[in-house]
């Protein structure tokens, strides 16, 4: 648990202060910051400036939503109310290409993440999860 707080913390401090970028800082680069804390490396995930644009990304990726880019990289899935501090998340997308947003999990249902009508990052809880992931080493 040490280690996984340590990594919330560091991905924290990555992303504190920053204003929401789709492509730059979002829930892909959250997400992505947080598995390089325990030493997975991805593809490139960014290059996109609109929703339409990160759905492409995706579906270049061979993915209809951030669910399944998730579940391509390999993590176990677990039922989300066994989330743990440092698991990832995901809630449900809105919109014409709804991906779905990535979320870490914080412990008692708290989340971490970006949200589109925020200008940073965010600290909440989730009231839909679609699916979350045990990330490991």
């Amino acid at each position: 648990m040490i280690r996984r707080l340590r990594a919330v913390e560091a991905v924290q401090q990555q992303f504190d202060g920053k204003r929401f970028r789709l492509g730059k800082v979002d829930c892909a680069a959250l997400g992505a910051a947080l598995l390089s804390q325990f030493g997975w490396v991805l593809p490139e995930l960014g290059g996109y400036t609109t929703e339409l644009g990160a759905y492409r990304k995706l579906l270049r990726l061979g993915c209809a939503d951030m669910a399944a880019l998730i579940d391509v990289i390999g993590l176990p899935r677990i039922p989300p109310a066994s989330a743990l501090l440092g698991d990832l998340l995901c809630v449900p997308g809105e919109g014409k290409h709804a991906i779905g947003a990535l979320y870490v999990a914080l412990g008692n249902g708290a989340i971490l993440g970006f949200h589109e009508d925020h200008p940073g990052l965010v600290r909440g809880r989730a009231v839909t999860i679609d699916a979350a992931w045990r990330v490991v080493p």
